[in-house]
């Protein structure tokens, strides 16, 4: 049952909703960060994961690959593995990973699966001795029957594994998932930068309106039912380091993110170049690139500016939140998490323009 109900007037019915780049963050008190250093941005979160920062990387095909997994967990970032029509394929990503990943590094990935077929291939990885604890059910809308049903038949399993779903758009997907026991929601439908849901179909809002809402739903629930509520992952949306900041300030418990990482040296495809410019090739799960074929296509492809090793990219985001925390005043996540009302504020169109690089 929903904790808060909303009067359907019609200003809740034509309720505004913002992203990222609407709003700036306000250092509203006196930060007592002696040096930037200092902060500790590391992410436990008990009923999901460990993470060297908030952050975990998108089941993209286009990202994901060995080598980027790799890389990325040794640095401490969760990986969610993409899945494919091919489920030895699946299995011999997973298997190349275990082979060179320590224990500590196993734990932070997540190996996804379809709503549609979840238990029986969990059965098949468990019958096989291959025990992934993590599990992502990957699917577009988590708000729906089928996923209800694939959470149903792997009820004992929920008990003994960490599961993800999603996506969800509102409170209500929030909560339906929350009941039926997921650990860890996707948050967000239609941010990501090679999605084209929102065009193919109408459907998402802004992210930052959606994860602050959901924050405060989340702090709402644990508060007076005394239960802990699913994480919320923000999915999709993440542009800059900046980003980042601004989704973990609004509450969000930990970020999922891909785009912002395709591009680079360890991510899987060649570096073309064209007319002098290195580029490399990224997709969206829904595309045709990946899907194969043109129904029901949801996704884009698209050429992306080499950007050179991973770490350059996972650097700038530690330095970014860093950063952010000390300007708030913040030593830890835990701190610089679901910041009150005042560290906030809207920005106007002239106001965006002001905060980005321009010559005028």
């Amino acid at each position: 049952m929903r904790i808060k109900e909303y009067p359907m007037s019609l200003m809740t019915l034509w309720r505004r909703s913002f992203t990222y780049k609407d709003i700036g963050l306000v250092p509203y008190k006196l930060s007592e960060v002696d040096t930037r250093d200092n902060v500790n941005i590391s992410c436990n979160i008990p009923t999901l994961v460990d993470a060297s920062m908030p952050v975990m990387i998108a089941p993209m095909e286009k990202v994901v690959g060995v080598e980027f997994a790799a890389k990325v967990l040794q640095e401490g970032i969760p990986v969610v593995l993409p899945r494919s029509d091919d489920f030895e394929h699946d299995i011999a990503v997973w298997n190349s990973l275990a082979s060179i990943c320590t224990v500590s590094m196993r734990d932070k990935i997540f190996f996804s699966v379809p709503a549609t077929s979840a238990k029986w291939k969990i059965d098949a990885l468990l019958d096989r001795n291959i025990h992934p604890v993590k599990f992502c059910i990957d699917v577009a809308n988590g708000y729906s029957k089928i996923v209800k049903k694939a959470l149903e038949d792997l009820h004992n399993y929920v008990q003994d594994f960490t599961f993800i779903t999603g996506n969800v758009a509102s409170i209500e997907g929030y909560e339906f998932l929350a009941q039926l026991g997921v650990h860890g929601v996707r948050c967000g439908i239609g941010g990501g930068s090679v999605c084209t849901t929102s065009l193919a179909t109408g459907i998402g809002v802004g992210q930052a309106s959606l994860i602050r809402e959901l924050a405060e739903y989340k702090d709402l629930a644990e508060n007076e039912i005394k239960t802990t509520y699913p994480s919320i992952i923000a999915d999709g949306g993440i542009k800059s380091p900046g980003d980042l900041c601004k989704a973990i300030a609004l509450g969000a418990d930990i970020v999922m993110a891909g785009g912002i990482f395709a591009g680079t040296e360890e991510t899987p495809g060649k570096v073309m170049v064209i007319d002098g410019q290195a580029y490399k090739s990224y997709a969206g799960q829904a595309s045709m690139a990946i899907k194969g074929n043109k129904r029901y296509v949801e996704g884009a492809e698209k050429l992306i500016k080499y950007k050179g090793p991973v770490m350059d990219v996972i650097n700038a985001l530690r330095e970014g939140l860093r950063s952010s925390m000390s300007y708030m005043g913040c030593e830890t996540i835990e701190a610089f998490r679901n910041l009150p009302e005042n560290a906030f504020v809207l920005l106007s169109e002239a106001a965006q323009y002001e905060r980005t690089p321009h010559a005028e």
